[in-house]
């Protein structure tokens, strides 16, 4: 589904190994992660180089990288800058997203578990809880994603450092609003080794373009999902 698009690495293949019940695929080199460690707001050498130099085109292949997992129904739950590498000039995603239950791919799973006598929503709760229509009176009555989403890692900038609002259980006008690809349009606006590092160190063409950015953050970090571009 994603093959060929910008931030998805190329496959060469795979195999599975029967003892430890696991799958493992081969796929292209794709160059170092863009922050120093795991648990790291500080950018890596060449990623602070390429946001600086061109902080536009850094912009560009991020948020490209995150288009191609989102788009196709996927959600990162578990979201921090280590999970993301610099290969040129290009942004790859080395750690697998959950799957919602409006991907492409979900019914294909959902066979594939009923096949083996069980539930795909068994498998995938996590991912399931989080895309479900649900009454609620309070927020305490709606799930919340991982800490690490609500940024447990202080990878945040100041100010923007609870995650997005649905991310932390909103009851919203008697239902819980839902999770998806949008919560990672705030996650781009407001977590430190992301948009927001290019707007600080970017060395732009023009003010003009500088503003553009700026404005485009500020909207990305709106409450209301709806409202996010």
């Amino acid at each position: 589904l994603n093959r060929g698009r910008r931030g998805v690495p190329r496959l060469y293949g795979g195999w599975r190994d029967a003892r430890e019940d696991r799958v493992y695929y081969v796929v292209q080199r794709a160059g170092s992660p863009i922050v120093v460690d795991e648990v790291s707001t500080v950018p890596s050498a060449a990623w602070l180089a390429f946001c600086r130099a061109d902080p536009v085109g850094a912009a560009t292949a991020l948020v490209e990288c995150f288009r191609s997992f989102t788009s196709s129904g996927y959600f990162m739950e578990d979201l921090h800058g280590a999970q993301f590498t610099l290969a040129g000039n290009d942004i790859y995603a080395i750690d697998a997203p959950e799957t919602l239950p409006n991907a492409p791919v979900a019914a294909v799973l959902d066979w594939t578990a009923r096949k083996g006598g069980t539930s795909w929503g068994g498998l995938k709760y996590v991912e399931m809880r989080l895309s479900v229509h649900q009454n609620c009176t309070v927020d305490g009555d709606c799930p919340a994603t991982s800490d690490i989403e609500l940024c447990a890692f202080r990878d945040c900038v100041p100010g923007w450092d609870q995650g997005a609002r649905e991310a932390r259980g909103w009851c919203r006008k008697g239902w819980c609003a839902l999770v998806d690809a949008r919560a990672h349009t705030y996650d781009l606006a407001t977590r430190a080794w992301a948009l927001p590092l290019m707007l600080k160190e970017g060395r732009f063409p023009s003010l003009h373009q500088k503003r553009r950015l700026e404005e485009l953050i500020k909207r990305m970090r709106s409450e209301a999902p709806e409202d996010r571009p």
